[in-house]
């Protein structure tokens, strides 16, 4: 029997008070950023900004990264996520990303509570669920850290909650296929496929438990309208990693005695954890004792809803310790396409935490169920479990403050954009590469982990960015660079090659000429004469992608005009049921 004794409307403001204690070291200056990471994804929100709002035009292409390299075609950038539209072009990159990070901690609270109620956790339960998920040492490092990326895995328990949902009624997967896209649009280049697999892995177990196929039939529309939602991004990423894949060769391991440090550890440092090639943020997913206690208490109680959760606990701790051999659930993943593209197998553990959250919500609520059948007369039945919850609550939010306030300390640049725009290379490129926007300058040397075509023979200093391949055979003048277009004037006097001084793309057009290789640099065949050209960076995949999303979009508006229609229901009803 669950307890409906609080008022509904306290919860939101009890999620979002948890959401901004966990965060609030993050507060003290609106627009300063977080370290490490943080500059890489900064960047790119920075360089769309500037490309609306000084220049006009919509951001495709980045010259300000390695060399020149596309925007929209990058799996890490957010730029086209509504949040950026929204938020961080109006408001500032910096301010932005601090609102993302609080609206995905506070759904990630949210989402977890909403989600245990569902499976019959009482609210006191779901709420030490909601905290031990949501303000869980694997956020606190990874966000510290910068990775934005992330983000999207806060939305976990709302997949997950539309998911079971989706068991009886397969229209749930357009829910489940709205929040894939979110994470995707996100940047999400390992939150995606880390949900994609957890629902790939829940999928499999309501088929078999319920002997029905509407769970794969759920799965397939939200693969559809993840897809289609998010293919104004989907169709660039994947016309760039074809032709540029990055395969990681590192094939990681964790003995399993390792496990119990990430989630019971409070260290707070960058280094290395032992012998592992990675730093301990990439490790660290603290969860704290008691609520791993009350898991532990809940997982030993013989239940099919507790041996459910065990299970799938069990199963991503596998893939957490990586390769053991060539059977290993690891590798094995890591045959898939996608999949063997991502290391560090740790960055599993959300899932674990989640899981455990769960049980230690359940053994919350079934130790207050017991206290009150047991000693209804005595008050303390009231607040020893109250007493629990708010200890988990002020243990996990006070580390996530120690976390936010070590990192978020990186003050803005003025901007200060040249006159022209030239390539160079910078000292510290960890550090500096998010600069390039800001002082309208290519960052040569980037930061860039993922695979990064960047020709050899680009130039850098003050040189002119468009130039003749062989120098007698014209002039060119009146340059102009802009992020997705570039004008110049050519005066020649005789067909000759024209290089850009950027990374080559087929993207980037004059009139109906595509762009190609030479020395790895943009290149065109242009005529005899003297005449004004403009290259513009127009990749098809985007134009495709343009058209697909808005007809993904405008069909699920139907689906919900439709919706509200048969049922008779009101907008609140047909939206969030």
């Amino acid at each position: 029997m669950r307890s409906d004794r609080y008022s509904p409307i306290l919860w939101p403001f009890l999620w979002l008070a948890i959401a901004i204690a966990f965060l609030f070291p993050i507060f003290s200056d609106w627009q300063s950023m977080g370290g490490w990471d943080q500059t890489y994804f900064h960047a790119f929100d920075e360089t769309a900004r500037r490309t609306v709002l000084d220049y006009g035009q919509f951001p495709a292409w980045n010259p300000y990264h390695c060399g020149g390299r596309t925007l929209i075609g990058h799996v890490a950038s957010t730029h086209m996520h509504p949040l950026f539209w929204l938020v961080a072009l109006p408001l500032g990159t910096g301010l932005g990303f601090k609102i993302y990070l609080l609206l995905h901690i506070f759904l990630g609270v949210a989402g977890m509570h909403l989600y245990m109620r569902e499976r019959g956790a009482e609210d006191l339960g779901a709420l030490v669920a909601a905290t031990a998920f949501g303000a869980c040492g694997y956020f606190s490092w990874h966000f510290a850290g910068g990775h934005v990326s992330y983000y999207g895995l806060t939305l976990t328990p709302l997949i997950l909650l539309f998911l079971e949902r989706g068991r009886h009624k397969a229209r749930y997967g357009v829910w489940v296929g709205l929040l894939l896209a979110w994470t995707f649009l996100l940047g999400g280049a390992y939150a995606y496929p880390f949900q994609v697999l957890l629902v790939g892995a829940h999928v499999i177990y309501y088929s078999v438990a319920d002997r029905s196929p509407t769970a794969f039939y759920t799965a397939a529309i939200a693969g559809l309208v993840s897809l289609g939602v998010s293919a104004v991004k989907v169709l660039p990423v994947l016309e760039f990693t074809l032709k540029h894949s990055r395969p990681s060769q590192l094939l990681e391991s964790i003995a399993p005695w390792e496990l119990f440090e990430p989630l019971l550890s409070r260290r707070s440092h960058f280094g290395r954890w032992g012998n592992h090639p990675f730093t301990w943020p990439e490790y660290g997913s603290y969860i704290g004792y008691l609520p791993l206690l009350l898991a532990m208490i809940a997982a030993a109680r013989q239940t099919t809803q507790r041996r459910y959760y065990v299970g799938m606990a069990i199963f991503f701790l596998l893939l957490v310790l990586g390769n053991h051999g060539p059977y290993s659930p690891y590798a094995l993943l890591r045959k898939l396409p996608v999949y063997k593209d991502l290391r560090v197998p740790s960055r599993y553990l959300i899932f674990v935490v989640f899981y455990l959250a769960a049980l230690a919500g359940f053994a919350v609520s079934a130790w207050r169920r017991e206290l009150t059948s047991r000693f209804a007369a005595h008050q303390w039945r009231y607040y020893l479990p109250h007493a629990t919850a708010l200890l988990v609550i002020l243990e996990l939010c006070s580390f996530g403050q120690h976390e936010f306030r070590r990192t978020y300390n990186i003050k803005p640049v003025p901007l200060a954009l040249g006159e022209s725009f030239d390539q160079w290379v910078v000292g510290r490129p960890e550090v500096e590469s998010y600069l390039g926007p800001y002082r309208n300058v290519g960052i040569v040397n980037c930061y860039e982990e993922g695979a990064n075509p960047r020709s050899p023979h680009l130039r850098r200093g003050k040189v002119p960015q468009v130039f003749l391949e062989r120098v007698g055979d014209g002039k060119i003048d009146e340059i102009r660079v802009t992020p997705n277009q570039i004008t110049f004037r050519a005066t020649l006097e005789r067909e000759s090659v024209v290089l850009i001084n950027e990374n080559v793309d087929s993207g980037w057009r004059i009139g109906d000429q595509k762009a190609f290789d030479v020395r790895g640099l943009i290149a065109f065949r242009l005529p005899a004469g003297e005449r004004r050209y403009r290259a513009v960076y127009r990749p098809r995949s985007m134009v495709i992608g343009i058209c697909l999303t808005s007809t993904f979009m405008l069909g699920i508006v139907f689906f919900f005009v439709g919706l509200a229609r048969r049922q008779r229901t009101g907008w609140r009803a047909t939206l969030f049921p």
